[in-house]
């Protein structure tokens, strides 16, 4: 089980603290991310799809999203309602806070988009969705974005 004061390497940004969380916070796995992320892809193609079938517009953007389902996954970490987690990490019982204070990033557009961008970039999306299952469990960007995702309750994948 990998806690935060477990890293080997440090992330790209300094200095950071990883005192700042006590022993029992435990970073999501690998396998939880992936899921919540490929959760949230369905449901951004679903929203997509009832916007298309409803109102007859066609928006493709990226790899069949179009661009209510884009605007989704930029801003899903940030969203108010959610309590700042995407509908795929509520799911999962995981959620992204920023490293330096262990907030959520409920409200925070700016951090939300960072961390989601790097995801629209073709071949480089694959490499930073990989990066999940690193040493410190950080994609670049999560690094840009100076976050983290920690688990919420006790399971895993």
């Amino acid at each position: 089980m990998q806690r935060l004061n477990d890293f080997d390497e440090k992330p790209v940004f300094e200095p950071y603290d990883y005192n700042l969380y006590n022993q029992t916070t435990e970073l999501a796995t690998g396998g939880q991310r992936v899921a919540a992320g490929v959760i949230d892809y369905i449901i951004a193609a679903i929203l997509d799809n009832i916007i298309h079938f409803t109102f007859k517009v066609d928006m493709e953007i990226f790899v069949g999203l179009g661009i209510f389902g884009a605007v989704y996954l930029l801003l899903r970490d940030a969203l108010p309602f959610l309590d700042g987690q995407s509908l795929g990490k509520k799911i999962l019982k995981i959620r992204a806070i920023e490293l330096k204070t262990g907030n959520s990033l409920k409200g925070n557009w700016a951090i939300s988009i960072v961390r989601s961008i790097s995801l629209f970039i073709p071949i480089f999306n694959f490499i930073d969705a990989v990066m999940v299952f690193s040493a410190n469990g950080q994609r670049f960007g999560d690094k840009w974005g100076k976050t983290i995702v920690i688990k919420e309750e006790g399971i895993s994948f």
